[in-house]
């Protein structure tokens, strides 16, 4: 539960300063002089917490941000930059190769169980493109899903998709965008690529509540829209001893194990048998708010459809489940287990009614996602959110029968 590694938590802190202690008394106890072992004890203590408060003093200042220093060290450092439009961004040019740990992993504070590398490139625009490209036949929009969190340059749907078709495909996913942010990158960058075809992905998880966030970040001057996102950052953020405590945590994982709550075990298939860890979006119950942020959300598409038309480029709605609606029915749970508690949103069925109301073109995942799942595939990476490769390679190889059967990529499609 989660209650348990709540506790767990509070128990290592709490630990941390008594095994300090319990080995300074056995060092006393040890010493043919146990004064002067004392005093040297006491010297060293006195040293050891003027020095940690220095270093928190200096987070407190803000000269230090403890957080980045540890994340710089452990190899996972984003690369966001601030941007007046968009809120931030990713910097460009950026090309980096490592072992990340899943989003699942960073929450609860795991290492890393993948053993291979991935490579992550950002063209000069800031987006998930390992060739620099002035000019796409299909542009795809969306959040981290497009972005490709968790997989390699050569995997991800946007590369997938331009072999399969052999024309070029430009990725403009942004891990943390909603809709609103979304439209401004459909202005802003998709419309300069003059596509035939915008594939444009709405993720059921946040995508509402990002788009509530991103309202937020408006409120605020340009000027201040243009600072560094960690400016906004207070004392707590940037401190030594919270992001020093998660990083004792990873060091010390085989005597003290974390654990995500949020799991599952398969029951069918091939994988049976094989945890699966979950994202908690499904634990936020469907409420007035959530409904208010979708009707924002329409206004928005209704914007990007209005956009496309008038530019003559055709839109293709994509519907992208949460992990926990595709595996649900294929999993079991451990006793006290929150997934039994957890319930699903309305959103495919609000976004397809979007869609025969506005007679859009539109795909919900769901379906293709849940098959697989079925088939024994396994479409999602098990300690991740996102989609594994295989995933990937799904969404690519629909939406290749979608383009094809739509006709838009041939030359006077109209369908």
């Amino acid at each position: 539960t989660v209650e348990a590694a709540t506790v767990t938590d509070v128990l290592f802190v709490l630990a941390l300063p008594l095994t300090y202690v319990a080995g300074a008394g056995a060092v006393v106890r040890a010493s043919p002089r146990p004064r002067l072992a004392a005093m040297r004890v006491v010297a060293l203590t006195l040293g050891v917490l003027a020095a940690l408060s220095l270093l928190e003093l200096a987070a407190a200042v803000r000269l230090v941000h403890w957080e980045l220093v540890f994340k710089v060290l452990r190899g996972e450092q984003q690369h966001y930059v601030p941007d007046p439009d968009l809120g931030f961004r990713h910097a460009p040019n950026v090309r980096r190769s490592g072992r990340p740990r899943s989003d699942v992993e960073l929450a609860w504070g795991l290492p890393a169980r993948r053993s291979d590398h991935v490579i992550i490139t950002y063209d000069r625009r800031g987006y998930r493109n390992a060739t620099e490209l002035n000019r796409a036949d299909i542009v795809l929009i969306g959040d981290s899903y497009v972005e490709g969190s968790y997989v390699s340059d050569d995997q991800i749907v946007s590369s997938l998709l331009q072999a399969r078709l052999s024309r070029p495909v430009a990725n403009l996913g942004v891990a943390g965008y909603g809709t609103a942010q979304e439209l401004v990158v459909l202005k802003r960058d998709a419309m300069p690529f003059e596509p035939r075809a915008v594939i444009w992905f709405f993720f059921e998880g946040n995508d509402l509540y990002n788009d509530h966030q991103f309202a937020n970040v408006l409120l605020a001057s340009r000027e201040v829209r243009a600072t560094p996102w960690t400016d906004g950052h207070r004392w707590w953020r940037r401190s030594l001893m919270r992001h020093a405590q998660g990083q004792l945590r990873l060091i010390l994982y085989p005597l003290v194990p974390t654990y995500c709550p949020h799991f599952g075990t398969m029951i069918i298939g091939p994988h049976r048998g094989q945890k699966i860890l979950f994202w908690p979006e499904a634990a936020v119950t469907w409420t007035e708010f959530e409904r208010d942020r979708w009707e924002q959300a329409q206004h928005t598409l209704r914007e990007a459809v209005r956009i496309t038309r008038e530019h003559g480029v055709k839109l293709l709605l994509v519907h992208v489940p949460i992990k926990f609606r595709v595996y649900r029915d294929f999993i079991g749970f451990s006793p006290g287990s929150e997934l039994s508690d957890w319930t699903l949103s309305p959103l495919p069925d609000l976004f397809a009614q979007f869609c025969r109301t506005e007679e859009l073109a539109c795909l919900d995942l769901t379906g293709v996602l849940r098959d697989a799942v079925r088939a024994g595939r396994m479409p999602h990476a098990p300690a991740d959110s996102h989609w594994s490769p295989e995933g990937h390679q799904l969404v690519a190889r629909r939406l290749e029968e979608m383009l094809g059967s739509f006709g838009w990529l041939h030359a006077g499609g109209t369908s």
